[in-house]
């Protein structure tokens, strides 16, 4: 609970002054520009870039409101001490693998939604409730690129985590979530199971991505947040591997162009290394 019932205490436990937040909230577009970037995949996203107070209000409203919120201890994602290879761990070394994308998670989050989850479960009252909402969303809904999105997206979950774990409980189920990654895994998850699972992230509100449903019987490596978890412990998939190998290749037979491109080709290359060696402890 966050129990901020006026802005002026809002604006204390901000450290940012009171006329700042008002300003800044209201005139939130001049902070802030839509760029189309693209994934590691060939798709084209909207990612929300932010300037100045902007961002320091968000980084604020994070570090010292939203992160120390308590949260599942199955929720892994923008959660301090958790990280993709926690999330794996959870799930390494079992045969069935039951992986569920939201689909559009951020924008299919409305403002009003936000407004709510302030209002009714962090306990503020309804005038800070509405200038916290204009200053974590943009264009009445959740964004990607904002500070804020993916803890007020945790913290939205919170039921949905409450009654995932309730049902996979007494099946001696695992669950996890990682952001709008879900999770469930066991040596053996019926169809009956699969289908209560979609029910109950629908009731919640919140829409699946078939396209990205993910369920391993065993007969292939099932691949969670980005890392194998056939064995014991995570580890990063070969074709990662080989990629790294060829661009370390590239880089000793091909010199770069300038100096610029090739300090940026070699953080690169040593970024995926630190990666590899994280992940599978070397």
């Amino acid at each position: 609970m966050l129990n901020i019932w006026k802005k002026e205490h809002l604006a204390q436990r901000l450290n940012i002054a009171l006329s700042a937040l008002e300003q800044v909230a209201g005139d939130i577009d001049f902070y802030c520009a839509i760029k189309q970037k693209e994934t590691k995949k060939g798709k084209i996203r909207d990612v929300a870039q932010t300037e100045g107070l902007l961002k320091l209000i968000q980084r604020s409203i994070l570090d010292n409101l939203l992160t120390p919120i308590p949260l599942s201890p199955d929720v892994h994602g923008a959660v301090p001490a958790h990280s993709s290879k926690t999330n794996a761990t959870v799930h390494s070394g079992k045969r069935c693998v039951f992986g569920i994308d939201l689909k559009s998670c951020f924008p299919s989050i409305h403002s009003s939604r936000v407004r709510k989850l302030f209002e009714e479960k962090l306990n503020c009252s309804p005038a800070v409730a509405a200038l916290l909402t204009r200053l974590t969303t943009f264009d009445y809904h959740l964004t990607q690129g904002f500070s804020t999105s993916a803890a007020l997206l945790n913290l939205m979950c919170v039921p949905l985590d409450e009654k995932m774990k309730q049902f996979i409980s007494p099946k001696d189920l695992s669950y996890s979530r990682y952001i709008d990654d879900i999770t469930v895994s066991e040596d053996f998850i019926t169809e009956a199971t699969r289908n209560r699972i979609r029910e109950i992230i629908q009731e919640e509100g919140l829409v699946l991505n078939h396209k990205k449903e993910f369920f391993s019987s065993g007969e292939k490596a099932a691949i969670v947040t980005g890392l194998n978890i056939t064995g014991n412990k995570p580890k990063v998939p070969r074709c990662y591997k080989r990629n790294l190998r060829a661009a370390k290749y590239n880089a000793t037979a091909k010199p770069a162009i300038d100096k610029v491109t090739e300090e940026k080709t070699m953080r690169s290359i040593k970024g995926k290394e630190q990666y590899i060696r994280y992940i599978e402890g070397q």
